[in-house]
């Protein structure tokens, strides 16, 4: 659901783009659109509702429950649905908002740069994290011994994901003070 989202969000910054080189200022509709605003307003509603549900019913499930919380294998799990859940409760109510009433409805920089992070940021980290953890998903697969024993999860699973995390919050710090 989330990627057929972004499949909509991304014919829509084409038209705007097209719309923007033509010198026309009003980007709540086109003639050239492939799906008009109102549509894809109703789409993206639609959706959007669903999914979230969906992602938290996942999240409680793997959150609260002792044994899937702390197998390995779903921690990266877990910090994609994070990250998800992150982009449809931030991200996709500034579309629905913007497709509906037709412009953006809070036209500050500071919106601005905080919607621009919340559109980049999460889908960014989720390739991070997918690429993570694929080389993971290896390690606990073909050479479960280096996470046999407790020093050597924290070494080859805790710290690893950590510093992800952290070079991740220091590459949004440092594109965020080009632009403030």
């Amino acid at each position: 659901m989330f990627f057929f989202y972004k499949i909509i969000l991304m014919s829509s910054s084409i038209n705007m783009a097209d719309e923007n080189s033509s010198n026309d200022t009003d980007l709540s509709s086109s003639d050239d659109d492939s799906i008009p605003n109102n549509i894809r307003f109703w789409i993206l509603l639609f959706l959007d509702i669903p999914a979230v549900s969906c992602t938290i019913f996942l999240l409680y499930h793997l959150l609260l429950k002792r044994q899937l919380r702390q197998a390995l294998h779903n921690h990266i799990v877990i910090l994609i649905l994070i990250n998800i859940l992150m982009c449809q409760l931030f991200d996709m109510p500034f579309y629905i908002v913007f497709y509906h009433l037709g412009y953006v409805w809070w036209q500050a920089p500071a919106f601005c740069l905080f919607w621009w992070l919340m559109d980049t940021s999460p889908l960014s980290f989720c390739t991070i994290l997918l690429a993570y953890g694929s080389f993971e998903r290896h390690i606990l697969i073909f050479h479960s011994n280096l996470v046999s024993t407790r020093r050597k999860r924290w070494i080859f699973h805790y710290i690893p994901l950590c510093c992800v995390l952290i070079l991740f919050i220091c590459y949004i710090f440092c594109t965020m003070s080009k632009y403030i």
